[in-house]
């Protein structure tokens, strides 16, 4: 995860948090402080996009809704971060989720 911050405090450009760069498409996916994504290619041309892969605007206008999630998604909180496979399931509860991991109190 790339964190830059801004030089100048009249900047009202967005904050880069996350940025990744596609293997077989060679475009760079950033993500933006304001929950956007934006893509430029190696042409220079670049766009600015909803994590669902929505348009908002610049020269590009497609771009991989997969690589939007990857780059785009919110943190989760540390609660969820976890294997799934390391799960204990509670068969006593209808969700069988443990109480703690269901209320998210742990």
């Amino acid at each position: 995860m790339t964190v830059t911050t801004k030089n100048d405090k009249n900047d009202q450009s967005p904050r880069v948090l996350r940025r990744w760069r596609h293997p077989s498409m060679k475009q760079f996916f950033q993500q933006l402080e304001d929950g956007t994504v934006r893509v430029t290619g190696d042409d220079g041309r670049s766009g600015i996009f909803h994590v669902d892969g929505r348009y908002i605007s610049g020269d590009l206008t497609q771009a991989s809704k997969h690589m939007l999630v990857w780059t785009g998604q919110p943190e989760l909180p540390e609660i969820y971060n976890y294997r799934w496979t390391l799960v204990p399931v509670d068969t006593d509860r209808p969700s069988g989720w443990p109480a703690e991991f269901e209320d998210g109190k742990s």
